[in-house]
């Protein structure tokens, strides 16, 4: 899965674009663990993202937000550099805009664990110390993070499916800014609230883990979202 990302990222290179694998992947590779979710970034738009692809019939249902989805040669999505604008609902931002920086890109994201970008080659490219947290197993927001929770209350939920999965510390400052702005969740939908649970939930929790998610469902006042 690895190796056909990379080929993938080589493709947009071969067309004069920078691309990177992105996230979870990249985390989760630098873990041992098995990669699950392929995200690669890049500063093709995603028009050209589609032309390039064209022979795996890339699904476009996103394109207006940068976001190509390939199920061909793997299942992985593919995205435009971007900066957000200011989020109104408690979830999403007002605007994007594309950018050609990746270090522009790197600062939209939530934690320094998820802002780490590899090249075709292996190499890593970490603007926030994503690394050195992941071996201090430290759970750290880029930026402020009362402006990153406020803007976007999934986050907290994030910060604690992350904190039990890959049993981090969460950062004091982060979890200052989650106990203050804890009750936006409460703006989020239902739907939202579930699919970031189930992504919990669908994990094999071990007893420990499941101590640990019953410990922070209190501590931020959110047991009603977790253990109804």
């Amino acid at each position: 899965m690895l190796e056909e990302a990379k080929q993938l990222c080589k493709q947009l290179e071969d067309h004069g674009y920078a691309a990177y694998l992105v996230g979870g992947c990249v985390r989760d590779f630098l873990l041992g663990l098995p990669l699950k979710d392929i995200d690669i970034a890049t500063d093709a738009h995603s028009d050209d993202v589609a032309t390039i692809f064209e022979e795996y019939h890339p699904n476009s249902f996103a394109r207006k937000y940068g976001v190509i989805e390939l199920k061909k040669p793997l299942k992985c999505q593919i995205t435009t550099f971007r900066t957000e604008g200011n989020y109104l609902d408690y979830r999403r931002p007002s605007t994007i805009q594309f950018v050609r920086d990746v270090k522009l890109d790197s600062k939209r994201r939530d934690f320094t664990i998820n802002a780490l970008y590899m090249d075709k080659e292996g190499k890593i490219l970490d603007f926030f110390d994503g690394v050195k947290h992941l071996d201090q197993r430290k759970l750290v927001c880029i930026g402020d993070p009362m402006i990153k929770i406020k803007e976007d209350a999934l986050r907290i939920l994030r910060a604690i499916r992350f904190a039990i999965v890959y049993n981090l510390t969460i950062d004091p400052a982060l979890d200052k800014a989650m106990l203050t702005y804890r009750k936006n969740l409460d703006f989020l939908s239902i739907e939202v609230i579930a699919m970031e649970v189930h992504k919990l939930l669908k994990l094999p929790l071990t007893s420990d883990k499941a101590h640990r998610l019953m410990q922070l469902s209190h501590h931020y006042h959110c047991e009603h979202l977790y253990l109804k």
